[in-house]
């Protein structure tokens, strides 16, 4: 289980990097994606979520987003997302 947890941190990790256009190192856990990580809401909506979406075959709903609020928010979303499909004997394609 844990190794889900850090594949998915570390493609989170990298995708937050070339999204928002900071380097990796400075991208932790328990960074809040807003205040730590300075990413525009706006930015956030549009093309972050959008890029995580696509990248971890999740869908998240405007309800949903605004409950992710650190990065470890946003780890734990994606891994009961695949958790989900996992039950369902289904496995995203990111994972294979």
């Amino acid at each position: 289980m844990d190794e889900l947890y850090d594949k998915v941190y570390n493609k989170l990790r990298r995708l937050l990097s070339e999204q928002l256009g900071i380097e990796a190192s400075s991208i932790s856990r328990d960074s809040s994606l807003i205040e730590d990580l300075d990413a525009d809401p706006i930015e956030l909506y549009d093309e972050v979520f959008p890029a995580i979406e696509h990248a971890f075959d999740v869908e998240i709903s405007p309800d949903e987003a605004r409950s992710l609020l650190t990065v470890q928010d946003m780890v734990d979303y994606i891994v009961d997302k695949t958790e989900l499909l996992g039950s369902a004997g289904l496995l995203p394609l990111w994972g294979r």
